[in-house]
């Protein structure tokens, strides 16, 4: 079968740009809209952010079986234009009719959909790819729909501020509509992955940088599913106009395009278990300046901690199970319902903390989340150390015994 041709990634491009508009708007910006709309007070915005999550995780984990079944009367090419049609269909129902059970509904579809549709497109991205070629594959990537997702929500701003946020969902209606035309010329099914892959991508030291960045990915959508239903009200808190309230919130999502374009074109943070250990840093503690934030200084440089360590967690874990995965839906599937289940387990941790000490209660639950988070997450990180720190002190012992003849550590040769 053969390998991707360029000319491909275009198109792919495009329909990720126009599909991540709407993912935007159900994770990030959706709570303005209930709030504006609907009168949803925290408490029902973050039931619904734990329903569509939900929905969300049950979705990635049966996209690659539900792709191959439906392989019998279709291509996975087929199964992306479906998603992305229903989707079109779905969104202009809040505008036409004004009923707050019917949002529960819409955002059901476009979490499910959203969650088999974006496996199809990542292993279309990477499959036939290796090293340097799918690291610019998923550079450009990632810079599309980081860059989506933040439009989404800078252009929410002047329907919120007119008092016409349902509007937005017949925007959303015209993008999948154009995404599902675009995704009719995309590649039938993804091109076999590379037959030669890397030597790193196979490498113990990738593994374990996967199993980290994979405890580390859900952490960090756990943090993302816990503040976006809450911002609207950490902002009126701090006396934001109505029209600077999204504007504000794409802080920490601009944030995440510019270290996710330097990770892209440095390349020096690959095998590099310190990267993810300051990721983590920078989200959790950027996580909590934002909620307990007594000024919108305070915010801002939450919101912009939080957005580079989310970036560099996003990035990694997707180039990592890419790379050792090899570019299947199934891998996708995993690396989505992983986000789900951060976007699931998220809003409820902040409600339980909520309901029980307001601010102070969400950063309590949200540090309990990450006390639990850190041996997995970390233990992987520290076996390897020790095993690499062992290495290098035989291969020293050997370099002296053998008058000067060196072997090098494995720490060197992944970098």
């Amino acid at each position: 079968m053969p390998r991707p041709t360029p000319h491909a990634t275009v198109p792919l491009l495009v329909v990720t740009i126009l599909a991540s508009f709407g993912t935007g708007v159900v994770w990030n910006g959706l709570a303005f809209v209930t709030r504006e709309q609907y009168g949803f007070g925290e408490i029902e915005n973050l039931l619904l952010a734990v329903f569509n999550g939900a929905v969300y995780v049950a979705a990635a984990f049966a996209s690659g079986p539900l792709t191959r079944r439906l392989e019998r009367r279709t291509s996975p090419r087929g199964v992306l234009v479906g998603m992305l049609a229903l989707q079109a269909i779905c969104c202009p129902l809040p505008a036409l009719v004004d009923a707050a059970w019917l949002i529960w509904i819409v955002g059901a579809v476009l979490s499910a959909s959203a969650a088999v549709q974006w496996p199809i497109v990542e292993s279309l991205l990477s499959a036939g790819r290796d090293g340097r070629s799918m690291r610019q594959a998923i550079g450009w990537w990632n810079v599309a729909w980081m860059a989506a997702v933040a439009a989404a929500i800078l252009g929410m701003a002047p329907l919120l501020a007119l008092g016409h946020p349902s509007w937005t969902f017949l925007g959303l209606a015209i993008l999948f509509t154009i995404a599902a035309a675009v995704a009719s010329r995309l590649p039938s099914r993804p091109a076999e992955h590379g037959d030669t892959p890397h030597p790193h991508h196979a490498s113990e030291r990738y593994r374990a940088l996967l199993s980290s960045s994979r405890v580390l990915l859900p952490l960090g959508y756990v943090l993302v599913g816990a503040i976006s239903p809450l911002m609207p009200y950490l902002l009126a808190d701090l006396e934001t106009p109505l029209a600077w309230q999204t504007p504000i919130t794409s802080v920490w999502l601009l944030a995440r395009i510019a270290i996710v374009v330097l990770l892209w074109r440095t390349h020096v943070w690959h095998g590099r278990i310190a990267t993810l250990v300051a990721a983590a840093a920078l989200m959790i503690g950027g996580f909590a300046a934002m909620v307990l934030a007594g000024s919108l200084a305070t915010m801002l440089l939450g919101l912009a901690a939080f957005g580079i360590g989310q970036g560099i967690v996003y990035y990694a874990a997707l180039y990592y199970a890419m790379a050792v995965g090899h570019a299947g839906v199934d891998a996708g599937g995993t690396h989505e319902a992983l986000i789900g289940a951060g976007y699931s387990v998220g809003p409820g941790v902040a409600l339980l903390g909520s309901l029980a000490a307001g601010g102070a209660g969400i950063v309590a639950a949200t540090w309990a989340v990450v006390a639990v988070a850190a041996v997995p997450a970390f233990r992987p990180l520290w076996t390897l150390a020790q095993r690499e720190r062992r290495t290098a002190s035989q291969a020293g012992t050997e370099t002296s015994a053998e008058s000067g003849r060196g072997t090098g550590s494995e720490i060197s040769r992944d970098r």
